[in-house]
């Protein structure tokens, strides 16, 4: 407050001169007093001594200059009201002028003094070198946001563009990514800070940055931080799915929109990851009703919390707890509400705990099946979807049988049902869902490693949850009854190749002969019994094209209706009397493809 009335004082000098309240000195202390209150009075009222000084930027001269022409006008009243003094239009000017200067510019050194004090302290710390990926607005706000942060050193911003290559930005040089390249021994980390960058060429960049061995931070996108009130300054570790995510997304949901809404949707295993994003994604399209159906209280609570933060519409949700290989818990859904579409996604999906548990997961994957296809059949529900995995095709595991097995139901009602659209989606693996490696590997970061693969030459398919969520409800709208759905999951990838990546976007380095310093270190253990080196879709390598350009159909060899039903009675009865062995020589013959390597193989 006493510089700042120091600073008003001498401009009032400097600008207006008093030349004619020299000899009348009680006139000219007045007058000074007057300037020195309306200031004091004017900073007060206007919130000018709540800045932090340290943190000040454009925006506190902005608001300064406006207070100082506040005073300006209230002084032109004043001297001419009171003392009949017509100071010059000139004169203002040289004291708004001379103001507004030396009120920023002590402001501004005394920030920048703090700032080196700070800095001074910093020098004994070893600092994070990074570059920001991204020289435009994204970029800029993320260098402001974090040039305090004690624990990081902006070296330069990195760019594509060739028109901003070789300028500067926020007093730092912009380079081509040819910087990376000569520099990267000297980087510890490198800002993404391009979050509208179309999927394939983040996908690019993603690879070339990685394959210098140098850890990479996003950066939230501009809906994250609108929606979800995320700051820009919370980088993220780079997720896979901005790595093998793809542009799937049609501008036409109409026969979508046609199939689900104002109806009653039913989602088995709802609570799990497949299930929770495909009820989301149906929520967007309007149903009267869903139904939700798991047997994990946990998970089902959960999904209902999600849903009803996002259930502006006021949609109709109905959850129901129990286990489907009970019938009559799996009637109860079907009795209490007219049910226009099923969802089938619960299972037993984790190929060693099934492969330990064979008759559980036999118990569980194949009857949940048969019963709701029977309720469904029954009731006359308009359509059902059967959710399969890639590992149905040519099974090596008990898991994989089991689905298969679901699959032939599925064909068979398919077969006899005059009013049921019976079909089933066929994809692979998910990221992030409960099965997949991902959260198993990013738990062993976590830990510090190592990150076990069991054999470098795995591969699998790998597909968003959210993309196999829009594409299984494009698949339901297609389905005329009995077909196969294939998505298209893109190429396999190497599992290996995931790990690398994985440890890549979270911001560490592989630990291997070539970087002894590295963060984490990939080991490889062996296949686990029943697992394949690489995983199908097809079982007779035929499939037809759709309308979606993602979605392949084919129609496969089933066994018929009436044999099924005879062979699975015997199934039930050797589960409930724990007979292993015949349960595992059944299970064989109906799924011929059974690469059956147990004990009961023969």
């Amino acid at each position: 407050v006493f510089v700042d009335l120091l600073i008003i004082n001498i401009s009032s000098f400097f600008a207006f001169q008093f030349n004619d309240l020299r000899g009348d000195r009680f006139s000219l202390y007045l007058i000074l007093f007057l300037i020195s209150l309306t200031a004091y009075i004017t900073y007060i009222k206007t919130n000018q001594y709540r800045s932090i000084i340290k943190f000040i930027n454009s925006t506190f001269l902005y608001y300064l200059a406006l207070r100082i022409l506040i005073i300006s006008l209230i002084i032109y009243t004043t001297s001419n009201i009171f003392f009949f003094i017509n100071f010059g239009f000139e004169n203002y000017i040289n004291f708004f002028i001379a103001t507004l200067s030396l009120t920023s510019l002590y402001r501004f050194v005394f920030r920048d003094i703090m700032k080196s004090i700070i800095n001074k302290n910093k020098k004994n710390k070893k600092l994070k070198r990074v570059v920001i990926y991204g020289s435009g607005e994204a970029g800029s706000q993320l260098f402001s946001s974090i040039k305090e942060n004690s624990s990081y050193k902006v070296l330069c911003f990195i760019d594509d563009d060739p028109i901003k290559i070789n300028r500067n930005l926020n007093g730092l040089d912009i380079f081509s990514f040819d910087y990376l390249i000569l520099k990267r021994k000297q980087i510890d980390q490198v800002l993404f800070a391009i979050p509208s960058l179309e999927i394939n060429e983040r996908r690019r960049l993603f690879r070339k940055i990685r394959n210098l061995s140098l850890p990479i931070l996003k950066i939230p996108t501009i809906e994250e931080i609108t929606h979800n009130k995320i700051l820009i300054q919370d980088m993220q570790s780079l997720d896979l799915e901005d790595i093998l995510r793809r542009n799937i997304g049609s501008s036409d949901n109409t026969d979508i929109i046609n199939t689900i809404k104002g109806k009653t949707v039913c989602v088995t295993g709802a609570g799990g990851s497949i299930g929770s994003e495909l009820t989301k994604k149906i929520l967007e399209f309007n149903p009267e009703r869903i139904i939700i159906v798991d047997q994990s209280e946990f998970y089902l609570y959960k999904l209902l919390d999600d849903l009803n933060l996002l259930n502006r519409d006021n949609i109709q949700i109905n959850s129901y707890l129990g286990n489907l290989t009970d019938k009559f818990f799996a009637k109860r859904p079907f009795d209490d509400f007219k049910v226009d579409i099923v969802f089938h996604a619960a299972a037993y999906k984790h190929v060693p705990l099934v492969e330990v548990n064979k008759l559980s997961g036999i118990f569980n994957n194949v009857f949940t099946t048969k019963i709701l296809c029977e309720i469904a059949n029954e009731k006359k529900i308009s359509r059902f979807v059967l959710i399969s995995s890639d590992k149905a095709v040519r099974p090596t595991n008990v898991m994989g049988a089991t689905k298969r097995l679901s699959e032939l139901i599925i064909q068979a009602f398919a077969e006899i049902s005059n009013d049921t659209i019976f079909s089933m989606v066929r994809f692979g693996n998910v990221l992030g869902s409960s099965g997949s490696v991902i959260p198993k590997f990013l738990n062993q970061i976590s830990l510090g490693g190592p990150i076990t693969v069991t054999d470098p030459r795995i591969e699998r398919f790998f597909m968003s949850i959210s993309e196999a969520s829009e594409l299984l409800l494009h698949a339901c709208a297609l389905s005329k009854g009995g077909e196969v759905f294939l998505l298209d999951m893109g190429k396999p990838r190497k599992i290996v190749d995931l790990a690398y990546d994985l440890v890549a976007a979270n911001g560490l380095k592989v630990k291997d002969s070539e970087n002894p310093d590295g963060d984490i270190e990939v080991k490889f253990t062996g296949l686990r019994p029943g697992e394949k080196l690489y995983e199908e879709l097809l079982i007779d390598n035929n499939s037809i094209e759709t309308t979606n350009k993602f979605i392949y159909m084919a129609h496969e060899k089933h066994i018929p209706f009436d044999i099924l039903s005879k062979k699975l009675q015997p199934l039930i009865q050797f589960i409930k009397s724990n007979d292993k062995k015949s349960v595992i020589l059944l299970l064989s013959e109906l799924v011929p493809e059974w690469q059956n390597t147990s004990e009961y193989s023969s």
